[in-house]
């Protein structure tokens, strides 16, 4: 009779309310996930462990996640999020109102049971790739928060009208999941990054420059100050010869990029070079390209071991085919598959380049080996917190397409004129 009576009476409409604001901030929470590099509020939460962040997103099951569904794992939390936010308004309303409420009921403590258990998936993949996502664990915290509430302080409420509830959760699951597979997303605002075209023959490459840097939006223009800034502060080491280089060995501004093949970051600057090349005078730049992968099977300076072999495969084969022709052509093939790739599809790749008998041999020989590590040694003088990492001329530098641009046209000077208008840096920023 106990539990009858308190099925009988409903839950207070302010633990309703705290759900529907739970619910809220998780799928906003998630959204920004989704967002990544770009929400300053995850960045401000993953700090130094943005590395950790995108391993995760990156591991085998999230990858396999958003093959199966098209939605990727924090897309999935903004489904959730408004599945929760939905259902908490729904009972919110039929209580008040004095409807029948208990398939409501029913609905969220089951959607808070299913959070709750993939929250505990997600905790179980991170210990299993020895890595730990800071921006994740605030979503998990507001998840765990709406399971103290539906789940534990709901705990002798049971599941009244259970067929009726499991039905309208998964409803409304439904509908969140089509607004995110369905719904066309707004197209990201327009941001200045390599021009299209070489500066007019009329224009003084002086004159085209300051004209390139004024027309940069307020957010860029602090960004490329903030990362000239971190340029200025940081050290200028001294850099190996380089082992592939793309581009004149005299050119004034030399680039080395650290790359991991799953890093989408690094496949965007892949294809910046390219750009880059097209628009500035020859001989402006080099580019020496060399390794960071995010797997500490074959980096020590990650503390994690991964469970995808093809971090550590895929930097190894590039090295054994530095110089040959078209080794360039292996490096934007591997990338365009980043995602996908398998042990056996980057032997596939890389066949036109090496028989696998002989690759299987480089790859396993010291002087490979040796080739990584002095990669990771070398970028690890700067403390990466992540991929890519871009060095101009030994000096920490950035990813960023407006940086890179800038940076040639300033011929590898941090303290060039053009950069007089810009605003003062932020010394704490954080820069990719």
């Amino acid at each position: 009779m106990a539990a009858r009576a308190a099925i009988s009476v409903p839950p207070p409409r302010a633990s309703l309310g705290a759900l529907a604001v739970l619910g809220g901030l998780a799928a906003a929470w998630s959204l920004a996930l989704v967002l990544g590099p770009t929400a300053a509020a995850v960045k401000t939460v993953c700090g130094a462990n943005e590395g950790g962040c995108s391993a995760l997103w990156q591991t085998p099951f999230a990858l396999g996640v958003q093959r199966a569904t098209g939605v990727t794992v924090a897309g999935w939390g903004v489904v959730w999020g408004l599945a929760a936010l939905g259902l908490a308004i729904l009972a919110l309303a039929r209580v008040s109102q004095g409807r029948p409420w208990t398939a409501a009921i029913t609905a969220l403590r089951c959607l808070s049971a299913a959070g709750l258990m993939t929250v505990f998936s997600l905790a179980a993949v991170s210990v299993s790739e020895h890595t730990f996502c800071a921006a994740c664990a605030v979503a998990y915290a507001l998840v765990g928060a709406h399971a103290a509430i539906a789940l534990f302080a709901w705990h002798d409420r049971g599941l009244p009208q259970p067929a009726q509830g499991s039905m309208l959760a998964a409803t409304f699951v439904l509908g969140s999941y089509s607004v995110m597979v369905f719904v066309p997303a707004a197209p990201p605002p327009p941001t200045a990054a390599i021009p299209q075209a070489p500066p007019p023959a009329d224009a003084s490459e002086d004159e085209a420059f300051r004209g390139f840097v004024a027309s940069l939006s307020p957010p860029v223009r602090q960004v490329l100050s903030d990362a000239l800034g971190r340029m200025r502060r940081g050290p200028a080491l001294d850099l190996p010869s380089p082992r592939a280089l793309r581009g004149a060995p005299d050119a004034p501004v030399r680039f080395t990029e650290f790359t991991d093949v799953r890093c989408s970051h690094c496949a965007e600057l892949h294809g910046a070079w390219d750009e880059l090349e097209r628009v500035v005078p020859p001989g402006r730049f080099s580019v020496d390209s060399r390794f960071y992968p995010l797997d500490g099977g074959c980096n020590a300076q990650i503390p994690r071991r991964a469970a995808d072999p093809v971090r550590c495969l895929a930097p190894r084969v590039q090295i054994c085919v530095e110089g040959q022709a078209g080794a360039r052509a292996l490096a934007g093939a591997l990338f365009a598959e980043q995602r996908t790739l398998t042990t056996d599809r980057v032997y596939a790749l890389a066949a036109p380049y090496a028989p696998r008998a002989a690759l299987e041999a480089c790859l396993a020989s010291e002087e490979t080996a040796r080739k990584l590590a002095d990669d990771v040694a070398l970028a690890a003088r700067y403390e990466p917190e992540g991929t890519p990492i871009v060095l101009v001329n030994g000096r920490l530098g950035s990813a960023l397409p407006p940086f890179l641009f800038a940076i040639v046209l300033a011929r590898g000077s941090a303290d060039h004129p053009a950069f007089a208008s810009l605003p003062p840096p932020n010394p704490d920023a954080h820069i990719h």
